[in-house]
């Protein structure tokens, strides 16, 4: 796959308990509006306030141009439930970071979550940090929007385009009128599936 391609990131699924053994969920989590490893290891407990559901996320790669230090973000659903059970941990009690296992320089963090993936014996998604980042800014995108997209996930409009924002499944049956969620299919879909149909989709496609 090169770098450019596009790869919409699966849910992690039964890749969740596995990373809570490992102490890596919260990593995972973060990794989806940051840039990792800089932007997640730089995650202080003083840049997260919960009273008004965001934290700031400091930025190596901007902080060298006026008022872009960092930016805040909202603090996701899937988010808090990663960093409230860390807050509330007695061993996070008078720690400066966030994230305090894999600080050690020379610890390759892809690396790492391909290990425990592969000793749950589960299947690793390709480029699997920057595809996460790329799922959640396809999410933000179509929900709030592409200013609150290149606020939140912090990149132009350019980039955004050529190689975050991708075309999935739910696009199609959504502007065909159905809907992933229904608990009836559409009798062609049946009859099409029934008959051992497989297309090879092209650049459009989405499988």
């Amino acid at each position: 796959m090169s770098r450019d391609e596009k790869f919409n990131a699966p849910e992690l699924g039964q890749e969740a308990p596995v990373l809570g053994k490992e102490e890596f969920s919260p990593v995972v989590g973060l990794r989806c509006p940051l840039r990792c490893p800089n932007e997640v290891l730089a995650l202080r407990w003083e840049d997260v306030n919960w009273e008004l559901d965001r934290f700031f996320a400091r930025s190596s790669k901007t902080e060298h141009h006026d008022g872009k230090e960092g930016r805040w973000v909202p603090i996701f659903p899937e988010l808090r439930a990663e960093l409230e059970p860390l807050f509330f941990d007695r061993a996070s009690v008078g720690k400066e970071f966030v994230i305090t296992r894999y600080r050690d320089a020379s610890q390759n963090l892809r690396t790492t979550f391909g290990k425990i993936v592969h000793r749950a014996g589960l299947e690793m998604f390709p480029r699997p940090f920057d595809n996460m980042r790329m799922t959640r800014s396809n999410e933000v995108y179509r929900k709030w929007g592409a200013f609150l997209e290149s606020q939140w996930i912090e990149h132009s409009r350019q980039i955004r385009d050529d190689h975050y924002l991708s075309i999935t499944d739910e696009d199609f049956s959504a502007a065909a009128g159905w809907s992933v969620q229904m608990t009836e299919k559409p009798k062609s879909k049946e009859v099409y599936e029934n008959r051992g149909f497989s297309p090879k989709l092209g650049q459009n496609g989405s499988k």
